[in-house]
């Protein structure tokens, strides 16, 4: 079962709310769901709300709290979300049982979860999006992927958004399970023919925390050096007033993706979602990976093509 040969269904969705990337590589799944007849329902915090309405007005929205990641900054990532082991495992059990009430309500004939492992039902066809079947771990980490695998297994189906050879997620996504359905690469963006300007963008994305200090690694005289325009775009301010620099509005992200559309290249965290995203975008790109995040470490070597 894939996206295009769902029709005329009740579909609840829900993204996990680690950045927003989950999120909006979602938008191209709705839209064909949407294209093909089917009534979307989105479980989701405010925030999250808040985007996808300026995609997507005429959907449901329901309310369903976020994961509470707590990051420190310091590069130890596993060791942040081990610590928040506790409140994540209680929200699995309040998802489950959110998404059960859900579907009764609303006559809900498929389930879809972006990485949200309690959000399923096992009366119901269920579906999980990842790109991540092989977790990129240390050999002490490896209890990780055996939890992993327990909760993938209790989704009927896995969409995920990647090439049948692994083309952008690597050994990320290689798996002969039968649950497996790749979807190809998905995104908010769709390839157009569009003339790029003399300008780029700097995305400063994820935990805040992790934004800022990404910052530090663009040297942005540089940028206003080689470019007639830069736009930020981030969810802190960025301290500078340069006559070149346009800080975008981060709420507006419609009208922010048209300034994307035309931008000749984008200096980015390696993250998944942006991976695609620049695919569709067709522009250069320099990626910079978030220090002791594992799997963007991982997909920054994939794409710099340091490792296959």
């Amino acid at each position: 079962m894939k996206p295009e040969e769902v029709y005329s269904k009740n579909i609840l969705i829900a993204s996990l709310n680690w950045g927003f990337g989950h999120l909006t590589r979602d938008i191209g799944i709705i839209r064909l769901l949407l294209k093909n007849k089917n009534k979307i329902y989105f479980a989701g915090n405010e925030e999250q709300q808040e985007i996808l309405k300026q995609y997507f007005p005429e959907i449901n929205y329901l309310n369903l709290p976020g994961y509470d990641f707590q990051f420190k900054g310091k590069g130890e990532f596993a060791k942040d979300i081990l610590n928040s082991t506790f409140k994540l495992r209680k929200n699995l059990k309040l998802e489950k049982s959110v998404a059960k009430n859900f579907i009764d309500k609303f006559s809900i004939d498929i389930i879809i979860s972006d990485h949200r492992y309690g959000f399923f039902n096992e009366n119901i066809t269920s579906i999980f999006i990842t790109h991540q079947i092989n977790l990129p771990l240390k050999f002490w980490q490896r209890p990780f992927q055996i939890l992993h695998n327990n909760y993938l297994s209790k989704f009927d189906f896995w969409w995920i958004p990647d090439t049948e050879n692994n083309m952008f997620a690597g050994k990320l996504s290689r798996t002969k399970n039968v649950k497996a359905i790749f979807i190809g690469p998905q995104s908010r963006f769709e390839k157009i023919e569009i003339e790029k300007e003399n300008s780029c963008a700097v995305i400063a994305s994820g935990p805040i925390i992790y934004a800022a200090q990404f910052i530090k690694n663009i040297n942005l005289e540089a940028l206003f050096a080689q470019y007639d325009k830069v736009y930020f775009l981030g969810n802190f301010n960025l301290d500078s007033e340069h006559e070149k620099l346009e800080k975008l509005n981060f709420q507006k992200w419609v009208e922010n993706d048209l300034f994307m559309s035309k931008v000749s290249k984008i200096y980015s965290r390696s993250g998944y979602s942006t991976i695609m995203d620049l695919h569709f975008l067709g522009c250069e790109k320099e990626l910079f990976p978030t220090p002791g995040q594992a799997e963007q470490e991982y997909l920054f070597e994939l794409n710099s093509g340091l490792m296959q």
